[in-house]
C-alpha cells in the first residue's frame, strides 16, 4: 500500500503497508515477551466497590491510581470484573497492602432480588484467587457486605 502525500511541491511516494507490517511484529514480540517474563505488577492495593455502579480503583507504585466504572448490566460486569481482577493480579508476586472489596448498605435491601448475581461476582473472585499457581499475598483483607453468604462465597 502506497500514498501520496501533497504537502510539499512534489509529490512524495510513502511506504506505508511495510512500516505497519514492521509494527505489528514489534508489537507481537513485546507481547509474546511480557507473556513470558510475567512482570510484578507491584500492586499495593486493589479496591471494589459494589453500589447502583460497580467502580475498581488499583494502586500501584509505578503509577498514579487507575479507575474501572463499569455501566453495563450486572451479569456483564461480574465477568469483566473477574477478567480484570485476573489479569490485573495474576503475576502478583509481591505482598499487597490491602485487598477491599465492599457492598454499599443501599444495594442490600436490593440483594434479595439479584442475590445470585452478586454472589455470582464474589464466587468468580474466588475462582480467579483459587486458579492462581501460588496464593495472592494481602497483608490486609477488608469484605464489607450485610450478607455472611457472601464473605463465605470468596473464602469458603
Amino acid at each position: 500500500m502506497s500514498s501520496d502525500v501533497c504537502v510539499l511541491e512534489k509529490p512524495l511516494n510513502l511506504k506505508i503497508n511495510n512500516f505497519s507490517q514492521s509494527l505489528r511484529k514489534v508489537s507481537r514480540g513485546i507481547r509474546q515477551c511480557v507473556d513470558y517474563v510475567e512482570p510484578d505488577p507491584h500492586i499495593l492495593s486493589y479496591y471494589i466497590w459494589l453500589g447502583n455502579s460497580l467502580r475498581v480503583r488499583i494502586d500501584s507504585m509505578m503509577n498514579r491510581p487507575i479507575w474501572a466504572h463499569y455501566k453495563g448490566y450486572l451479569e456483564q460486569d461480574a465477568v469483566q470484573i473477574e477478567k480484570d481482577f485476573d489479569l490485573n493480579t495474576r503475576h502478583q508476586k509481591s505482598c499487597m497492602d490491602e485487598l477491599y472489596i465492599e457492598m454499599f448498605k443501599g444495594i442490600w435491601k436490593l440483594l434479595e432480588e439479584d442475590h445470585w448475581v452478586r454472589s455470582m461476582i464474589f464466587i468468580r473472585l474466588k475462582h480467579v484467587l483459587m486458579s492462581r499457581t501460588s496464593p495472592l499475598k494481602v497483608r490486609k483483607l477488608t469484605l464489607i457486605t450485610h450478607w455472611q453468604c457472601l464473605v463465605m462465597d470468596i473464602l469458603g
